[in-house]
């Protein structure tokens, strides 16, 4: 089973980069930034009917 982290890697909501001092880096693509609007819509649309 794959971890949520390598599920948003492989979907490209994320991408991981690598310093010169081999520190890890993750970063919100644009298709993730996308995605994140997208889901902030359909949040304020249900939360319209409460």
């Amino acid at each position: 089973m794959k971890s949520y982290l390598e599920e948003l890697i492989d979907k490209e909501f994320v991408k991981e980069e690598l310093t010169k001092n081999n520190y890890k880096y993750l970063i919100i693509t644009d298709k993730g930034h996308e995605f994140l609007q997208n889901f902030r819509k359909m949040k304020e649309f249900t939360d319209s009917f409460d």
